[in-house]
C-alpha cells in the first residue's frame, strides 16, 4: 500500500505537468541493480514521443517488482525525465548466537529460515524467518524461546544480521506408557524410539536425556510399528502418541495404546517369474527368509532387493516385484510375484556431490559406462570401491530413467575429511612413553594422490618419512610411489647396546589388474649405519639395494568399518641388486571380515587377520633385519620389540607371525563410536615359527573423528614371565584394524 501511495503521489505531480509534453530525455540516479540499457529497455518511451503518465504507472510497478528498491520517485521538467532509485540494502554477514554452532549446522538452519549472504535485505523475510526459526525451536521441544534479528548497518547498502536465540526451556519426558505391550521391555521401545522416558543420570554417557523432540512424535507409531512387524507380529496395532505436556513444570508423559496380536512363522516361499530369465528354486535357496523362521519385514525387504539384483545381472534394471502374504493360523505363506520387463542400456553416467574431488577420479571406480548392458552387481560394486577410497562418507548411485530402454545413473557422494593431523602414543613398562605424529592427505586437491609425513619419537627410537603415492597415473591402471625416509633406533642388551641409523628411500610401479587385485614393484635404496655402543665402538656400514615385486587383493566394503570382503597381500624382496646385503623377505597380509547385522539384526563385525614374515640369508643379512616380536601391530599386551634375539647377528629371528580374533561392536553409532575385543597370538624364531610363542587379550575404543580413526587400546598379556615388557594401554590416532 505504501509504494502504492508513492506512485500515486508521483503520477499527479506528473499529470499536472505533462499535459502536452514529449518526452526530451531519460535518466536514472542511484541505480547500480540494473543496467541502464535493460532500464531503458523497461521504461520503452522513445525521445520525441508523447509523455504517457499511465504507461509511467506500469514502468514503476514494474521497477517496483524487482523487489530491489525501497523507494523510486519520477520527476519531469520539460520533458526530460529523471528517475530516483532508493536500492534495498544486501546482507553481506549474518551472525548466530545462542543456537548451532558449527558452520555447516547453522547455514543449514539458514537455508530453512531463508536467509542468505548476498540477499536482499526485506523486513518481511526478516519477520518470516523469526517465526520459522521459532518453529524449528519448538519442533525441537524448547518452549518459552525468544529470537531477535538486529540490522548492522556496515556501509551504504550493505548490512550485517546478528541473529540472537534464547532457545528457552527444555520439556522434559518422564513418563513414557505402553499399554498392551507384552513382548517387548522399555529398552527394546528406547532403541526405536526417538522420545524416551529420562533416566535416572541422564548427563552420563550413553542414558536418555528424555529431552522431548515434538518433531519426531508424528513418527513415533510408525517406529513401533515397525518394530513388530520385524519380530513376526503382522497384525500389531500402535496409536498415535498422546503427549500431555505440563508447561508449569516442562515436564511430559506419553502414552501408546498397542495391540499385539499373534507372532508369524515363515511358511512356504514361492517365486512367480519367467524361468528362462532365472531359476526361481535357485534365488528361493539364498534369500534371507526361511520356512520355519519368524517373519522378519526387514528380511522380507531384503528379499526383494536380492531378488532384483539376481535378475538385474541379465540387465533387467526396471523389474517389479510384488509380494503377497497368506495367513494360515501362525503361519504366513509369502508369494513373490515378478515382472522382468525389458533389457536397459546406460544411456549417462553423472557425478554430483563432489565438492573438491575431481569427476575424473570418481569416474575410475565406476564400473558400469555409458552404452553398457545395465548391471546392479557393477553398480553395487561401484559404490563399494568408492567406499573404499576413504574420500567420502556417503556414496549412492541413483537410477533415473530416460526411455523403456535407457537410463542415466547419478553418482551421488558426500565428501570426508582425507587429509589428517594424527597423533598417537603409549606407555610401556620399559619402553616408557612413545610418541607419533604425521600430516597426509589421502587425496590432496582432489586428485586421489596421497602425501605424508610421518614423525616418530621413543625412548629407543625416532624417525621421519615423507612419501607420494599416485593411484592412478594420467588416469591409467598404472600407479607409481616415492618415500625418502630416517630412522634411528637402539637396541638393548644384557652387556650391550646396538644404536641402527638408516636413510634411505623407494620408487615403486604397479598396475591395477581388475576391481580388486593390484601387482606391482618396489625399488629400495637404503644406507645403514650399525654402532655397537658398550662393548665395542665397531661401525659397520653397508647398503641395501633391493627389489620388491607384490599382489594385492581388497573388495571390502569400506575404507574404514569393513563389514563384508578381503583384504589379502604377498610380496617378495630380494636385495641383492648391488649394495651388500643380500637376502629374500617375504610377508604375507590377510585381513577378512563378517557382518552379523543381516543375521541377528545388529551391527555386529567378526574380524580376522594374520601376517607372516620370513627371511633367508643369500650371502649378507645384518643384526637390523632380525625380527621382533611385541606391540600394537603383533601381541599387544606386550611393549613393541618385547621379544628379541639376544644375538642378531649370528642367530637373528628369520621368522615371525602373528593372528589376531575379534568382534567390534557400535557404541554410539551417530558418532561413529564403536567397541571391540580382540584375542592376539604371536610365534617367532631363528629358523621355525614356533622357538618363542606369546599371546594378549583386551578391549579398545575405535572413534572414526573428523581428524582420522582413534584407538584406546587396554590389553592384557596371558601368563607373562616375570622378566617380560609388558604393556597395558596404548593409544593412536590414523591407524585402523
Amino acid at each position: 500500500m505504501l509504494f502504492m501511495n508513492k506512485i500515486l503521489i508521483s503520477l499527479v505531480l506528473l499529470s499536472c505537468v505533462a499535459w502536452g509534453q514529449v518526452v526530451r530525455s531519460i535518466e536514472f540516479k542511484n541505480l547500480t541493480r540494473v543496467s541502464p540499457v535493460v532500464a531503458n529497455a523497461m521504461v520503452d518511451m522513445s525521445i520525441g514521443a508523447p509523455l504517457d503518465t499511465k504507461k509511467l504507472n506500469s514502468v514503476i510497478k514494474e521497477f517496483f517488482s524487482l523487489g530491489y528498491f525501497e523507494d523510486i520517485k519520477v520527476i519531469q521538467n520539460g520533458g526530460n525525465l529523471v528517475f530516483y532509485f532508493v536500492e534495498k540494502p544486501v546482507i553481506v554477514n549474518i551472525q548466530m548466537k545462542g543456537y548451532k554452532t558449527r558452520k555447516e549446522d547453522i547455514q543449514t538452519v539458514l537455508d530453512m529460515i531463508g536467509i542468505q549472504k548476498g540477499a536482499i535485505y526485506s523486513s518481511n523475510t526478516i519477520t518470516k524467518a523469526k517465526k520459522e526459526l521459532k518453529a524449528m525451536l519448538r519442533a525441537e521441544g524448547y518452549i518459552n524461546n525468544v529470537v531477535e534479528i538486529e540490522v548492522e548497518k556496515i556501509k551504504k547498502f550493505l548490512i550485517g544480521l546478528n541473529i540472537i536465540v534464547n532457545k528457552g526451556d527444555e520439556i522434559v519426558i518422564t513418563q513414557a506408557n505402553y499399554k498392551g505391550a507384552q513382548e517387548f521391555d522399555d529398552d527394546e521401545f528406547d532403541d526405536v524410539l526417538a522420545n524416551k522416558e529420562v533416566e535416572l543420570f541422564p548427563w552420563f554417557f550413553g542414558q536418555n536425556d528424555g529431552i522431548l523432540q515434538a518433531e519426531q512424535l508424528q513418527y513415533e507409531d510408525m517406529r513401533l510399528k515397525e518394530l513388530y512387524l520385524e519380530h513376526g507380529f503382522l497384525d500389531a496395532n500402535v496409536s498415535k502418541v498422546v503427549a500431555d505436556i505440563n508447561y508449569n513444570t516442562i515436564e511430559a508423559k506419553l502414552g501408546y495404546d498397542i495391540s499385539e496380536g499373534v507372532q508369524y512363522k515363515v511358511g512356504d516361499i514361492m517365486i512367480y517369474m519367467d524361468k528362462q530369465v532365472k531359476d526361481p528354486d535357485k534365488i528361493i535357496a539364498e534369500l534371507k527368509l526361511e520356512k520355519g523362521d519368524i517373519f522378519n519385514i526387514k528380511n522380507l525387504r531384503k528379499d526383494i532387493e536380492f531378488i532384483k539384483l539376481e535378475i538385474g545381472e541379465g540387465g533387467y534394471a526396471f523389474v517389479k516385484v510384488a509380494y503377497n502374504l497368506r495367513k494360515d493360523g501362525d503361519i504366513v505363506n509369502i508369494n513373490f510375484n515378478v515382472t522382468v520387463g525389458e533389457k536397459v542400456y546406460i544411456n549417462d553416467v553423472m557425478i554430483d556431490g563432489n565438492t573438491r574431488t575431481l569427476d575424473r577420479v570418481i569416474r575410475r571406480d565406476v564400473y558400469i559406462g555409458p552404452k553398457e548392458l545395465y548391471s546392479l552387481r557393477d553398480i553395487k560394486d561401484s559404490e563399494n570401491a568408492l567406499r573404499r577410497t576413504g574420500f567420502f562418507d556417503e556414496v549412492e548411485i541413483k537410477q533415473q530413467r530416460v526411455s523403456k530402454e535407457k537410463m542415466d545413473l547419478i553418482v551421488k557422494v558426500k565428501e570426508a575429511k582425507t587429509g589428517t593431523l594424527m597423533f598417537g602414543g603409549g606407555y610401556g613398562s620399559y619402553n616408557g612413553f612413545s610418541i607419533n605424529a604425521s600430516v597426509d592427505d589421502r587425496n590432496t586437491f582432489g586428485s586421489s594422490k596421497k602425501f605424508g609425513l610421518s614423525l616418530a619419537k621413543s625412548k629407543f627410537s625416532q624417525s621421519a618419512t615423507i612419501s607420494i603415492f599416485n593411484p592412478a597415473i594420467n588416469d591409467s591402471k598404472y600407479n607409481g610411489s616415492a618415500s625418502l625416509y630416517h630412522s634411528d633406533s637402539t637396541i638393548e642388551y644384557t652387556d650391550d647396546k646396538l644404536e641402527i641409523t638408516r636413510d634411505g628411500g623407494t620408487l615403486g610401479i604397479g598396475k591395477k589388474l581388475s576391481r580388486y587385485a593390484r601387482v606391482g614393484l618396489l625399488y629400495r635404496l637404503e644406507q645403514v649405519t650399525e654402532t655397537h655402543t658398550v662393548l665395542t665402538d665397531d661401525n659397520e656400514d653397508y647398503v641395501t639395494s633391493s627389489i620388491k615385486p607384490y599382489v594385492s587383493y581388497n573388495n571390502t566394503d569400506d575404507y574404514y568399518v569393513p563389514r563384508s570382503g578381503i583384504d589379502t597381500g604377498f610380496s617378495v624382496e630380494y636385495a641383492g641388486v648391488g649394495g651388500d646385503s643380500k637376502y629374500l623377505r617375504t610377508s604375507t597380509s590377510f585381513k577378512t571380515y563378517f557382518g552379523l547385522k543381516k543375521y541377528i539384526d545388529y551391527d555386529m563385525v567378526l574380524r580376522y587377520k594374520f601376517n607372516i614374515r620370513t627371511i633367508d640369508d643369500l650371502g649378507e643379512i645384518h643384526e637390523g633385519d632380525s625380527y621382533v616380536l611385541g606391540g600394537v601391530n603383533t601381541v599387544r599386551g606386550y611393549r613393541y620389540a618385547a621379544f628379541k634375539s639376544l644375538d642378531r647377528e649370528n642367530h637373528p629371528y628369520t621368522r615371525v607371525a602373528s593372528t589376531t580374533a575379534g568382534a567390534s561392536f557400535p557404541l554410539v553409532p551417530s558418532a561413529k563410536l564403536r567397541w571391540a575385543i580382540f584375542a592376539d597370538a604371536g610365534t617367532i624364531g631363528e629358523k621355525d615359527f614356533n622357538e618363542l610363542q606369546k599371546y594378549g587379550y583386551g578391549v579398545a575404543i575405535e572413534w572414526f573423528s573428523m581428524v582420522g580413526p582413534i584407538r584406546l587400546i587396554w590389553a592384557e598379556a596371558i601368563d607373562p614371565d616375570p622378566d617380560d615388557d609388558t604393556e597395558n594401554f596404548e593409544f593412536s590416532l590414523g591407524s585402523k584394524f
